[in-house]
């Protein structure tokens, strides 16, 4: 059981928390700051392995034009005192502010992007970094292992806010922020990560980064482009030698006003694979014609198998999802993805032109990658729905979504009987609260287990009229007969089939 630590309110600088952290020494601990409080940080704070900092709400503020000295080039603000092997971390409740407009001491070196300051991507004033030391060139999955950071805010700071090199089992969700620095989230040459919750503006580069990530899922997330970060929202890489990244999955997000791709998948080496289903892109790709950049938009993919289905897309500049390496050139070949049951619409010309700019889905990688498009709802896109890819039961229709929203009316073309096209499939863009609503997963082998389970659900009281049931196909056949759920009545039952 853990030690619980309480850091009172004379605790106001890093230096001071510093002594109540190392006075502990190397055991379990918990501490707690006894309410919100402000502390300066003014040097480095780090932690011994197995131990939980609830902040309370509490501000950690850099100091400004804090030398190099102290935080130079991937030096986190907060750390391992070991040069590998961290684990067992819990942050949470904390609010970190960067204080990037007073930072001289940082080298200016960004003419790309004219609107921020400092030598971005390059690990100044990163904030969260489990791996302290060691070679982040050559990371491993025991540089860190089981951390957590959540419920915190990051806002103003010049580099990432949590990067990890080389790590397993990594979660971080419900963190906030704007002005982000270069990436909000990084994980590289990790297995097992999880990132859902984010509500970020962004800066320099992506909200989450993914580089040659193993079983990384990225869900439930708010993403707005701003007018300085000319990269991606969402960045999935795998440019690194021996290794894959697979098992990614990207649901359930908001992408909004990028100027690059929304997400931006790209492998240059390895075996990659990737899931994307039930986002929203909306007004992404936005990149200035003076940057020269022709692919952006939705989706921008390549190097990666993919599976992109139940995504909506509209008002994108460029593509909606287009097969090409934006700023990196995959030459692995072989490569096979589906896109099926999408709906993207009013795709409009990027500011800088490429082929077939404005079009719905297009494949730029020729014979390298072959694309089956099924079931996609293409409606309104200036140039043509798709291009170079094989395409089947194309949907060119006015999707009639809800006035205001993406929702589907009652009436829509795009509603079936089984299943509906787009984004809305029984999927919550709110967190849910966990603690009033535990939410459970069931696993059924037939439809008739399945009618049978809800109806007792009503029988029994556990679900009344206004509940909303959502099922999840992983097989290739599985239907629902709405008819054959008999009573009580049922509310409309909507599902995402998976293949």
């Amino acid at each position: 059981m853990m030690k619980e630590i309480t850091i009172g309110s004379s605790i106001d600088d890093s230096t001071k928390l510093q002594k109540i952290i190392d006075s502990n020494g190397n055991n379990p601990a918990k501490f707690v700051f006894s309410d919100a409080s402000h502390i300066l940080v003014n040097s480095r704070i780090r932690f011994w392995n197995y131990f939980e900092l609830d902040g309370k709400d509490s501000t950690f503020e850099l100091k400004e034009h804090v030398p190099t000295s102290i935080f130079g080039e991937q030096i986190p603000l907060i750390g391992s005192k070991l040069s590998k092997g961290a684990a067992g971390w819990d942050l949470h409740n904390i609010i970190f502010e960067g204080n990037r407009d007073s930072q001289k001491y940082v080298p200016r070196t960004s003419p790309e992007h004219p609107n921020t300051s400092g030598n971005w991507g390059r690990g100044y004033h990163n904030t969260i970094g489990p791996l302290c030391s060691g070679d982040i060139k050559s990371p491993t999955p025991s540089n860190a292992t089981d951390i957590l950071i959540h419920d915190c805010e990051a806002n103003n700071n010049l580099g990432d806010f949590a990067r990890i090199e080389g790590g397993t089992n990594i979660k971080i969700w419900n963190v906030k922020g704007k002005r982000g620095g270069h990436d909000v989230v990084c994980a590289a040459a990790a297995k097992n990560v999880e990132i859902w919750g984010l509500d970020i503006d962004t800066c320099v580069n992506a909200a989450v980064r993914f580089r040659s990530v193993e079983n990384g899922k990225i869900h439930d997330c708010n993403l707005r482009g701003t007018r300085d970060n000319t990269g991606p929202l969402v960045q999935v890489q795998n440019t690194a030698v021996n290794w894959n990244c697979t098992k990614i999955e990207l649901y359930n997000n908001i992408f909004t006003d990028s100027l690059g791709p929304a997400a931006w998948v790209i492998g240059t080496t390895g075996k990659n694979d990737i899931i994307i289903r039930n986002n929203l892109f909306l007004g992404c790709g936005k990149e200035p014609a003076s940057v020269k950049t022709a692919d952006v938009g939705g989706i921008c993919i390549d190097g990666f198998n993919g599976l992109i289905e139940y995504n909506t897309f509209d008002q994108n500049m460029g593509y909606g999802i287009v097969f090409s390496g934006w700023k990196s050139t995959s030459s692995l070949s072989g490569l096979e993805s589906t896109v099926s049951r999408n709906i993207i619409t009013k795709t409009t010309e990027s500011l800088y032109k490429g082929t077939k700019s404005g079009s719905g889905i297009v494949n730029l990688t020729g014979k390298r990658h072959t694309v089956d498009c099924l079931e996609n709802c293409q409606y309104g896109n200036k140039t043509a729905n798709h291009w170079g890819v094989n395409c089947k039961s194309v949907y060119n229709v006015d999707p009639s979504f809800v006035a205001g929203d993406y929702h589907l009316k009652d009436d829509s073309p795009c509603v079936f009987s089984e299943y509906e096209l787009g984004v809305y499939n029984g999927v919550s863009y709110h967190i849910p609260d966990f603690s009033k609503w535990p939410a459970v997963v069931i696993s059924f082998q037939t439809k008739e287990e399945l009618t049978a389970y809800v109806s007792l659900q009503y029988d029994i009281g556990s679900l009344g009229d206004d509940d909303h049931v959502s099922y999840f196909n992983v097989g290739k056949d599985f239907a629902v007969d709405l008819k054959k759920i008999t009573a009580p009545p049922v509310p409309r039952l909507r599902g995402s089939i998976t293949h």
